[in-house]
């Protein structure tokens, strides 16, 4: 909240393993219970995967593999919503964006990323790579923007 109140717009990441020996649903009930005030704006989640002759692989309690599928799957439906309220409340605003190149889709769109990391692919643009674009956000999809493009910084 500290961080949130000093530095506004703040985009958050954290990487999260799920299901490492010991791991009860109780501890993963508590991962869950962070993210959801945090609201990272990208997590990066995988399920443990014992590696041979490694200390983890023999710690008692391991978690059986559809436990840690499962509690991947449940932590990855959880990050969704959040994103997906995250980037729906930035439809209408302006946002500074980094071009990065043509977009696959083509049409004359640019694909970008903006200050919070986001991709954002920017419809209607003049602009070249490597240039900074003002760029209003008219949609949100899973894990991107979808943007107009106003102007251009250089």
């Amino acid at each position: 909240a500290l961080i949130r109140e000093r530095v506004p717009g703040i985009a958050l990441s954290t990487d999260i393993i799920v299901g490492f020996p010991g791991e009860t649903e109780e501890d993963f009930q508590a991962t869950l219970a962070v993210m959801r005030p945090v609201r990272f704006d990208q997590v990066y989640a995988f399920k443990f995967s014992p590696r041979s002759q490694t200390p983890a692989a023999s710690l008692p309690d391991q978690v059986p593999e559809a436990v840690r599928a499962d509690r991947l799957a449940r932590l990855f439906a959880l990050h969704e919503s959040i994103v997906r309220e995250i980037n729906e409340g930035l439809i209408g605003t302006r946002q500074e964006v980094l071009l990065e190149g043509p977009h696959p889709l083509g049409g004359g769109a640019m694909t970008g990323r903006s200050r919070g990391n986001k991709s954002v692919r920017v419809q209607e643009c003049a602009g070249k790579s490597g240039e900074l674009a003002i760029v209003e956000i008219v949609a949100a999809r899973k894990f991107s923007l979808v943007g107009r493009g106003l102007s251009r910084e250089s």
